[in-house]
């Protein structure tokens, strides 16, 4: 029996083409493999970023929140002290008051040292023997308020509103008064030293009959009135 030799089939050449489009597609694969790709690093970056700004967002509100309800809580407590007796001293200093509303309410003998009454509304209020040494008071409102022998020591103003107010016997030094409202406010017998009055309105009918005026008291005021001024002014005055 003769065997049957075949001729051995032999495999087709891979073309150099297909070689170095599959080494390229392992190495694609092999660097996929080791790295994250860009668009999942870009959304982990975004959503974090979101997240920080969404926490100083909640931060600042609650900080907004609480103090709002401490501003609340100090005004609470002056409405509960308003009504005692008027002989007594009210000790209210170092209160942040900013933006309270405080008119008409009795207030005799009260300590507002070292508060923050800016944008605060004392219309009608009555401070009789009242003390606001140290006090920031921007833009506060003390239109009508009866303020009759108070003192303002250091006191920081600006465009505050004294309207109609009763500052009879005050004692108004180091204060800044800048653009204030004085339009018929009654300052008859207040003593007045270094005290910052420019730009401020309304003083040519306030009442400045007796006013003590000390050295460089009347900035911004002297020469609103002609000669002979309706105050007793001192330039002699070093204390």
């Amino acid at each position: 029996m003769s065997r049957r030799v075949g001729t051995a089939r032999t495999r087709p050449r891979e073309p150099l083409w297909a070689i170095r489009g599959r080494a390229r597609r392992v190495q694609e694969a092999a660097s996929h493999g080791t790295r994250e790709p860009h668009w999942i690093i870009r959304d982990v970056v975004t959503v974090a970023v979101l997240g920080l700004l969404f926490t100083g967002i909640q931060l600042g509100v609650d900080n907004q929140r609480s103090d709002r309800e401490q501003r609340l809580e100090s005004l609470r407590f002056v409405r509960e002290h308003s009504e005692l007796n008027e002989d007594l001293l009210k000790p209210f200093g170092g209160l942040d008051l900013r933006g309270m509303n405080l008119s008409l309410l009795r207030l005799s003998k009260a300590d507002f040292a070292a508060s923050n009454l800016s944008k605060a509304q004392f219309v009608g209020a009555d401070i009789q023997h009242g003390s606001f040494d140290n006090v920031a008071a921007k833009e506060a409102n003390f239109s009508r308020a009866y303020l009759w022998q108070s003192g303002f020591v250091s006191f920081r103003a600006e465009k505050a509103n004294f309207a109609e107010a009763v500052l009879v016997d005050a004692k108004i030094e180091d204060a800044i008064l800048v653009e204030a409202n004085m339009d018929r406010a009654n300052l008859e017998g207040a003593f007045l030293k270094n005290v910052d009055l420019t730009a401020a309105r309304g003083l040519e009918t306030a009442n400045l009959n007796g006013v003590f005026a000390m050295t460089r008291a009347l900035s911004g005021l002297r020469d609103s009135f002609p000669h002979p001024r309706p105050f007793l002014f001192i330039p002699a005055y070093a204390g």
